[in-house]
């Protein structure tokens, strides 16, 4: 048989630089040399679950003799194979008092995968109050998640813990799941200052780890849709505050005040026939219930037409035209002084050749000229004084 402590020797080194590649090849040839040591297979376990190799791990586990050396190990790699139940079942072989702390977070873990967040908020509750350590910060992480989970399904998470504040100190972890916590209890504001904190600290995680573009892109939306969440939560209810203090009391009752000053302004008789038309109007008296029935009695007036209206006949289209601006309009002659074939002086007197007053009196019997039926005596002007003399001259001259 050949001696295997040198390889041990460098398993160690190995393990210890975390370099567990190296520290997988020497446990191997030890295992080569002898494949039932107990230390080789528990440090083959442990180099396949920092290898995340959970597979193999589960089956070299299955070879060491003392399972509860490797019940964490084991644990872990069927949590990374998302085997819940199987965990479950595992640890339930176990007094819940007598597990260590890390595999009672593990199971708290678990039960919250399980979406059992009631079990996993008592079982945090537990460790917070009995550990206190470096992973303090993620353990309050954790909790605030299974707490906000148990209130958004069941309403009582806020009963179950009260005012929950982390003590830790800030992560990016932390800070996230302190945001849900907030909304989940309508503190928007504070959920804001809370999510927006967590942004700026998975920044400054994201560039001291090099994080790939993409996962910082990814992470980035998740912190965004919340924040999203967040801002149209606020609006909602600041919209609903709005509309129900629009319809307050105060509110009501000026509407009220103004309809009654605008009802004051009317005159009684008005109001007296508004009431006694309106539907819910309820007749007091013989002269209301007769007003009412009258006014329901009322008929529409019939048009009023022309006498001569026949409505078989197309009405006149020049109808509504001044008489003047119609196509069938003659303008009437001046009767005063004969018509257009007297010329009056200044004195009103007739001037011009005998031939144009007597023309219609010559015509024979064969002249196209129509008679004249009536010549119309000149009226006088307005500066004749005595027209009653101006006959009796005519008359004189006739007689000689």
């Amino acid at each position: 048989m050949t001696d295997v402590s040198q390889h041990f020797e460098d398993l160690v080194r190995h393990h210890n630089n975390e370099d567990f590649d190296k520290a997988l090849k020497s446990v191997n040839t030890i295992l080569k040399e002898i494949p039932t040591d107990q230390k080789a297979l528990h440090c083959k376990t442990v180099c396949l679950v920092q290898l995340s190799k959970f597979t193999e791990a589960l089956e070299v586990a299955k070879k060491v003799t003392d399972q509860n050396s490797v019940l964490l190990l084991v644990t872990y790699s069927l949590y990374r194979l998302n085997r819940y139940p199987e965990i479950i079942e595992r640890l339930s072989q176990y007094n819940a008092n007598d597990l260590p702390l890390d595999l009672k977070e593990l199971k708290a873990q678990t039960l919250y995968k399980l979406e059992k967040y009631a079990d996993s908020v008592d079982l945090y509750k537990d460790l917070l109050k009995k550990q206190r350590d470096d992973l303090d910060t993620e353990r309050q992480s954790n909790f605030l998640a299974a707490l906000t989970q148990l209130h958004a399904t069941t309403g009582k998470g806020y009963a179950s813990v009260g005012n929950f504040a982390p003590s830790a100190a800030e992560t990016y972890e932390l800070m996230f799941n302190a945001a849900a916590w907030e909304v989940t209890k309508g503190n928007f504001d504070e959920a804001g200052k809370k999510l927006r904190t967590a942004q700026a600290l998975f920044q400054e995680y994201a560039a001291d780890e090099e994080l790939s573009p993409q996962k910082v892109k990814n992470e980035l939306v998740t912190i965004k849709s919340l924040l999203m969440t967040i801002l149209l939560e606020k609006q909602n209810r600041e919209t609903h505050t709005e509309r129900l203090t629009g319809f307050n009391v105060e509110s009501i009752e000026n509407n009220f005040l103004n309809q009654f000053t605008k009802l004051k302004k009317k005159p009684r008789k008005e109001l007296v026939e508004a009431d006694a038309a309106s539907p819910r109007a309820k007749p007091t008296g013989s002269k209301s219930a007769e007003a009412v029935a009258a006014k329901k009695k009322r008929k529409k007036r019939k048009p009023r037409l022309p006498k001569n209206y026949d409505p078989n006949v197309k009405p006149d289209p020049e109808r509504w035209l001044p008489k003047y601006e119609r196509s069938n309009y003659k303008k009437k002659k001046d009767k005063r002084g004969g018509g257009g074939n007297v010329f009056k002086g200044a004195q009103g007197s007739t001037s011009g050749p005998d031939t144009q007053v007597t023309a219609g009196f010559s015509s024979g019997a064969g002249s196209s000229t129509p008679k004249a039926q009536h010549v119309p005596e000149a009226a006088p002007g307005p500066r004749q004084q005595k027209p009653q003399a101006a006959a009796k001259k005519q008359a004189k001259k006739k007689r000689k």
